[in-house]
């Protein structure tokens, strides 16, 4: 049947800091909630897959799942079945982190954040694993992994239920055993955000001083990548008045191609975005353009991440404006 819906609301569960949510393309101050005030409650796979089926019956009959998925990207027709089976589990259930990216929602209080301590995800996962596909893509996207004590337990148990798809995000500050083996093995894509190509200016955004370090752990991460066939991908978040150059970028992809890296991606700063829709620097889409240009010439492959797809569409649908249209 072809209608509009949403693949994260339909296949997705996306456990946040006290909150499990169904969505998570837009803010989360607004997304769609499965639970609120959430601190590690069990409850069923049948709950959880109820409600879906109920959001997926709205979008049927043609109305809006849920208010917040007006204008969103993710909200698109299609010929959809009924399979409400879980397919993408985001875990973002932890704070701690070991840089201090300044644009970070943990910045205001890193003290707290670091010390903050989560909610134990196994036995949740427990309890809802027959509702959880093997074809399933776990993705980590909370603080740092190396700074979450179930991270291998949490790889072990997925592992043991068929997954073969881990999305790991991390500093790379911390080398991780683990996620070399992933790699290895062909069961990863590892992302690193170094959104800059030099010292300085990772300083400045990460505000730790610990560049060479990275680079010398994703050097080791890409070789891991390359034996097993797996991913590993070097991400750009574009932050105004801070690396949104030609300058900061062309040094960034440099370096991508210096180390072998095979696939890169850009995103866009998420405060921003929510805090400045109508002051989007100018030439945002243009270094998107730039990017997707050089990697082309050098065999790579490009990526565009949820909050830069969010910024394009919004621009096409007059969500957000370029500075620009602003002067008079």
């Amino acid at each position: 049947m072809r209608y509009k819906f949403c693949h994260q609301l339909k296949n997705n569960i996306f456990f946040a800091n006290n909150e499990i949510i169904h969505c998570c393309a837009g803010s989360e101050s607004i997304a769609p909630k499965f639970r609120s005030n959430y601190f590690g409650e069990i409850f069923s796979g049948e709950e959880l897959i109820k409600e879906k089926v109920e959001a997926q019956n709205r979008a049927k009959s043609g109305m809006l799942p849920f208010s917040s998925c007006k204008n969103c990207f993710s909200y698109e027709e299609n010929d959809w079945d009924d399979d409400c089976l879980i397919k993408d589990i985001s875990i973002s259930h932890w704070t701690a982190c070991n840089c201090n990216c300044f644009y970070c929602y943990s910045a205001k209080d890193k003290e707290y954040f670091n010390s903050r301590k989560p909610y134990d995800l196994l036995p949740v996962l427990e309890n809802i694993k027959s509702v959880i596909s093997p074809d399933c893509k776990v993705r980590f996207i909370g603080g740092d992994v190396a700074m979450l004590k179930e991270f291998d337990d949490l790889i072990k148990f997925f592992s043991d239920l068929g997954v073969k798809d881990f999305y790991v995000p991390t500093s790379g500050i911390k080398f991780l055993n683990v996620l070399e083996n992933l790699l290895s093995k062909g069961l990863a894509r590892a992302i690193i955000s170094l959104d800059t190509g030099d010292r300085e200016t990772y300083k400045k955004i990460k505000q730790v001083d610990c560049f060479e370090k990275v680079v010398e752990n994703m050097q080791k991460y890409v070789a891991a990548a390359k034996v097993g066939g797996a991913v590993f991908e070097a991400k750009y978040i574009i932050i105004p008045n801070v690396n949104d150059t030609f300058e900061q970028v062309q040094k960034w992809l440099d370096l991508c191609v210096s180390m072998g890296i095979k696939n890169v991606g850009m995103d866009f700063e998420t405060n921003y975005l929510v805090n400045c829709p109508d002051k989007i620097p100018d030439n945002a889409v243009k270094l998107e353009e730039f990017v997707e240009k050089i990697a082309s010439e050098n065999g790579m492959k490009y990526c565009r991440f949820t909050y830069l797809s969010q910024l394009v569409h919004g621009l096409e649908n007059g969500l957000y404006r370029f500075a620009g249209e602003n002067e008079v």
